[in-house]
């Protein structure tokens, strides 16, 4: 099946769309911050935090606290999502 130049934009606004809808969803999920320290490679993982937001604001403050180390940690932030069948 072929699609046509507008049949595939109104796809790709519909992924799109059904994607931005994820990450609304997602936002409310419990979240970790994991910091890499780049030189050395060691992650330390932090939380879960009740949604996004708190998992934001702990990972600013952990940058501002390390504020001599700026260079060389990586912060990022993922959604905790629930076990899948077990």
């Amino acid at each position: 099946m072929e699609l046509s130049g507008s049949d595939f934009q109104r796809l790709s606004a519909r992924l799109l769309e059904a994607e931005a809808w994820e990450r609304v969803r997602e936002a409310d999920l419990p979240h970790i911050v994991s910091c890499c320290d780049v030189v050395t490679g060691a992650v330390d993982y932090a939380g879960p935090y009740p949604s996004r937001l708190e998992a934001e604001l702990a990972a600013g403050l952990e940058r501002d606290l390390d504020r001599d180390c700026d260079e060389r940690l990586r912060f990022k932030i993922a959604p905790l999502y629930p076990p899948v069948g077990c």
